[in-house]
C-alpha cells in the first residue's frame, strides 16, 4: 500500500515538473521576444542618432560658409 502511494506521488510530481519546465520555457520565449523588440529599438535610435549627426555636420558646414560670405561682404563694404 505505501509504494502505491509512493509511486502515486512520484507520477504526480512527474507531472508537476512538466508543467514547470513548459512554463518556464513559455516564460524564457516571452522574456526572448521582449528583448529582441528591445534590441531592435536601441539599433534604430543608433540609426537615427548617425543620421542627425551626419545631418548636424551638413549644417554646421553650411553655417560655416554663410559665414565666410559674410566676412567677405563686409570686408568689400567696407564694414569690418
Amino acid at each position: 500500500m505505501a509504494k502505491d502511494k509512493i509511486i502515486e506521488k512520484l507520477l504526480q510530481h512527474d507531472e508537476e515538473f512538466k508543467s514547470l519546465r513548459q512554463e518556464m520555457r513559455d516564460g524564457f520565449n516571452k522574456v526572448n521576444d521582449v528583448l529582441e523588440e528591445l534590441v531592435t529599438i536601441v539599433k534604430k535610435i543608433q540609426e537615427d542618432h548617425a543620421f542627425a549627426l551626419e545631418w548636424l555636420k551638413r549644417l554646421q558646414d553650411q553655417v560655416e560658409k554663410q559665414e565666410q560670405e559674410i566676412i567677405k561682404i563686409k570686408q568689400q563694404l567696407k564694414l569690418a
